[in-house]
């Protein structure tokens, strides 16, 4: 048993591996014991022990430790934490696990005797003395056994206690630190270096990261770095985003998986003994042979990991450095959410600057270049990019075009739709053989690449006009579902890896650009719509209304000073029918080629004898001309009745023309006859306007005045004008230049009464 001097000085040596020997020392030297055991259980320390005490003589022989090891006691074994005696006649395979068993036999062990020794109610280590001859062991000696072994785990419950002060202590210290840097600074870079430096110091290891990531994100980004062997290094240069991404994809890497899976700390003693996960690591990663890896937990999900290793031999993670590390963790990432949400209320505070200028620049201005150029400022400027285009095309196009374009190391430049412009900014390489925007056609969401040397065979695929890219990100405008073109975001000398934020701005404008893009074809779009309207004002104008009006009452109607209700309204009009004689006669005699041109000449200068009075040629029938007055144009009736009367007069002489032109003609029958006329006028009400179905209508009048005014002409004597009483009656006192025959009482085919009409003849 140890004395009062034995013990005090036995203590004052804090160290494990002292005490533990002295321990199997003390107890087998002082009762004469063969063999003594103390195993310290891995669990409580980190590292499983044992310390050996074997008696020497001569006749016994020392047995060999790793025999004796497999001799202790199982932690199972120990299930009531009673004391376990085993006499010889009880050692066989009934009472001990076949290895053990093995090894008592193997050892020549009589009989055993295994006291658990526990801290706070947990098993933490036991002491196992072993008999070679004695065949029973006496209650005396199993009475010193206890004794001395609850002096033993009074010694180790005391080690355990010391140690436990330590652990909070420095777990203490190290959070205090960490708080009072956070509190310090909002600079994240100063924030997440410190936190790194001060676990990673605190635990003594070779390396520690700060990484943020999401279970949506594609890689692990490093952005606390600690390693002792290291100058310190910063993190927030671009060059550095390539060395802090991870190379392994995140739904790719098993310790990751398994992380987002148990949201537990993950602890590797050695990675030699698992090869297959050994390769994934981040690139800036010493080799490491240990790994801690410790989620940062916000609402139960992560959003980042701190990474501790060992790089050159194996490392059992104690308890107490679990505990340090995830009481580390849960200070860091509220001090991550911090800046997160800060970093957030700024790139909202951005997104909406950026939205709201471009929104400002798509109202002012309707002109497309204008927009296009302010849209890729806007967003190149906010996101810091080398480049960004704004282009157009659709899955059916051959080429790329770009419309808008900005080089912060250029001066701003409004591209044109001109013959030279559509040349320098067009791609080379077709859209159907272009990966990239194949891809993007597929997905129909933002492309990425973070390095293009690392993809080659896609780096080629860059308009011409563009500064040679490292890193691209390629966002598409969205209309219906459909793509109508894209915005190029490029950094040109260094990878980049593009943080969700930067996507979301860009998409945020992608969508404000596929506005200010269908904006744009709207307002093409109009254009077009206003030169197809003139141009059909136009052929309207040309092509129909001069066909039956006169030049001057279109011209009025084009410019608007004329409204043309053409609808069919109740009107009264004045009509002339006028009509060849002997015509039909005339056709059988005549060549066809012949007789068309006599008949196009005819009629051509008789509906100018109507439109030089400002009538309206209602239609053809043959070789007759209807004619009326008063529609569409309001005409008095005494003005309709003058000026039906003068155009039936002037179609007389320009027959008397035609007819000297066409006697100088000589066909196959000799000369051509002179042709005669007649000419019937009415006055009377109608219906005028477009009558016909969807496919066709005519400008023409119904009723019975027409009927009437037919009925005359077909009365009237060669060479002369049948007008109606009623049209003589509407002269008025504008009878007086013309020379009226006697009236004649008529009887007119589908009239009852007689009809009265006076006659003007022409020699």
């Amino acid at each position: 048993m140890l004395q009062q001097s034995e013990y005090s000085q036995l203590m004052s040596d804090l160290s494990w591996e002292k005490i533990g020997q002295s321990i199997v020392d003390v107890i087998g030297q002082s009762l004469n014991l063969d063999i003594v055991i103390l195993h310290l259980q891995k669990f409580n320390h980190g590292v499983e022990q044992h310390f050996f005490y074997q008696k020497s003589t001569p006749e016994v022989a020392q047995i060999e430790r790793n025999l004796l090891k497999l001799t202790v006691a199982s932690q199972t074994e120990f299930a009531s934490n009673e004391i376990l005696v085993i006499n010889q006649s009880e050692v066989d395979q009934s009472t001990l696990p076949i290895d053990r068993y093995n090894a008592c036999i193997q050892a020549k062990i009589a009989a055993i005797i295994s006291i658990p020794l526990c801290f706070q109610a947990n098993l933490s280590a036991s002491l196992t003395i072993h008999f070679l001859n004695s065949d029973r062991l006496q209650q005396p000696q199993l009475e010193i056994v206890k004794i001395l072994a609850t002096q033993a785990n009074l010694m180790l419950s005391q080690m355990l206690a010391r140690d436990k002060l330590q652990e909070l202590a420095q777990r203490a210290t190290t959070i205090n630190r960490i708080t009072a840097t956070i509190r310090a600074s909002l600079d994240p870079p100063v924030m997440f270096a410190a936190i790194a430096k001060e676990l990673g110091s605190a635990l003594n290891v070779d390396g520690c990261t700060l990484s943020l990531w999401t279970q949506s994100d594609r890689f692990v980004r490093c952005v606390g770095l600690y390693n002792p062997h290291e100058a310190k290094a910063s993190l927030n240069s671009p060059g550095c985003q390539q060395a802090t991404s991870s190379s392994v994809p995140i739904a790719e890497n098993p310790i990751l998986q398994a992380l987002l899976y148990k949201k537990k700390t993950i602890n590797l003693a050695d990675l030699e003994q698992q090869k297959a996960l050994a390769r994934y690591e981040l690139p800036w990663h010493a080799k490491a042979r240990a790994l801690m890896i410790v989620p940062l937990l916000v609402d139960e999900e992560i959003i980042g990991s701190i990474t501790l290793r060992q790089s050159d031999s194996s490392r059992l993670w104690t308890t107490a450095e679990i505990e340090l590390a995830e009481a580390v963790a849960a200070q860091a990432a509220i001090a991550i959410n911090q800046v997160l949400a800060h970093q957030q209320v700024q790139e909202l505070a951005q997104k909406e600057t950026t939205i709201n200028r471009i929104n400002n620049t798509i109202r002012s201005s309707l002109e497309p270049p204008v927009m296009f150029a302010a849209i890729a400022k806007e967003l190149g400027s906010a996101l810091k990019v080398d480049g960004c285009t704004l282009s157009l095309w659709t899955q059916s196009d051959r080429f790329v075009r770009c419309v808008g374009l900005y080089n912060p190391q250029e001066p701003q430049t409004i591209i044109l739709d001109s013959a030279d412009w559509q040349q320098a900014t067009t791609s080379t390489v077709p859209i159907a053989k272009n990966p990239i925007l194949q891809a993007l056609l597929f997905t129909k969401k933002t492309v990425m690449s973070t390095d293009l040397e690392k993809q080659q065979n896609v780096a080629r695929y860059e308009l011409p006009w563009h500064a040679k890219a490292r890193a691209l990100m390629i966002v598409p405008l969205l209309l219906d579902q459909e793509i109508i073109g894209s915005i190029t975001l490029r950094q040109s000398d260094a990878a980049r890896n593009w943080s969700t934020s930067e996507t979301e701005l860009a998409e945020a404008v992608a969508d404000q650009a596929a506005i200010a893009v269908q904006q744009a074809k709207l307002y093409q779009q109009l254009q077009l719509e206003e030169e197809k309207v003139r141009k059909l004002n136009y052929y309207l104008t040309e092509s129909v209304l001069k066909r039956f009006l006169p030049a001057a009452i279109v011209n009025k109607a084009a410019t608007g000073k004329l409204s043309l209700d053409l609808t069919p309204e109740p009107r009264r009009i004045t009509v002339l029918f006028c009509d060849l004689v002997g015509f039909t006669n005339l056709s059988s005699r005549l060549e066809v080629v012949l007789l068309a041109e006599i008949l196009n000449e005819y009629l051509e200068a008789m509906s100018k004898a109507v439109f030089d009075h400002n009538g309206t040629v209602d239609k053809f029938v043959g070789d007759g001309v209807m004619a009326m007055f008063g529609a569409p144009e309001d005409l008095s009736c005494p003005e309709q009745a003058r000026k039906a009367i003068s155009t039936a007069k002037t179609m007389y002489f320009y027959l008397h023309m035609l007819n000297q032109r066409w006697q100088a003609k000589v066909n196959s029958n000799g000369s051509i006859p002179r042709l005669q006329m007649r000419c019937g006028i009415h006055q009377g009400k109608a219906v005028v306007g477009m009558f016909g179905g969807g496919q066709r209508k005519d400008y023409t009048a119904v009723g019975k005045v027409v009927n009437i005014a037919s009925r005359l002409q077909s009365v009237a004597l060669p060479d002369s004008i049948m007008i109606s009483e009623t049209t003589v009656n509407a002269l008025n006192q504008n009878i007086h230049y013309i020379h009226w025959g006697a009236v004649q009482n008529l009887q007119l085919k589908g009239i009852d009464d007689e009809f009265k009409a006076y006659a003007i003849w022409f020699n």
